[in-house]
């Protein structure tokens, strides 16, 4: 993209069902000169998934309401993961007022705080497994297992969170926090049963 001439190169732009699930066609240019309110695609590739059919034009005029200043909020080569929070949250009030779908980088954002947590949830686990087991193997193999299962739920809930399925606090706190019902439950239930019935 050349965002000081408004134009751009190879560009591929995805229409999707009103659902928004599904992609209903697939436009492909060998370049396009953005508007205010649409963008005009010059010498366009015009392809219907599932079907096999491709259709040439040498012009498609397409209602899309998107600044190529946007492309200049996030430097070459690097990824929302590479960015600081304070910087992320810059980004992505840039790009929302762009009109871009930013579900995934809200979703990053949480993420950052929801991690730094995962470290306190994650100790407290380590305090359950300890009570449940004093064998080294048994233990190390349970812990093993309950990071892979968080990290399993977390890439679940990142991706839910990154289409828009479900709010992106939910998503970057959901892991975190069934882990901790988890752990707290089995903790009451301990001390209720060793403490608690002798008050």
């Amino acid at each position: 993209a050349c965002p000081n001439s408004e134009e751009a190169k190879g560009v591929t732009v995805y229409e999707l069902t009103d659902n928004g699930l599904a992609i209903e066609r697939i436009f492909r240019a060998a370049n396009a000169e953005t508007g205010r309110n649409d963008w005009t695609l010059r010498d366009v590739s015009v392809v219907i998934p599932g079907s096999y059919v491709v259709a040439h034009s040498d012009q498609e005029v397409l209602p899309i309401r998107q600044d190529l200043h946007t492309f200049r909020t996030f430097e070459p080569k690097s990824s929302p993961t590479e960015s600081s929070i304070g910087d992320l949250w810059t980004n992505i009030r840039l790009l929302e007022e762009a009109g871009t779908n930013v579900e995934l980088l809200r979703t990053e954002f949480h993420g950052r705080f929801a991690y730094s947590a995962s470290l306190v949830v994650m100790s407290i686990l380590g305090v359950v497994i300890t009570m449940r087991t004093t064998n080294l193997y048994v233990g190390a193999m349970a812990a093993l297992i309950c990071t892979f299962i968080y990290f399993v739920l977390s890439s679940f809930f990142t991706a839910m969170g990154g289409n828009g399925s479900i709010s992106p606090i939910v998503a970057a706190w959901t892991p975190d926090l069934v882990f901790f019902l988890f752990s707290a439950t089995y903790l009451s239930y301990s001390w209720w049963k060793t403490v608690g019935r002798r008050l």
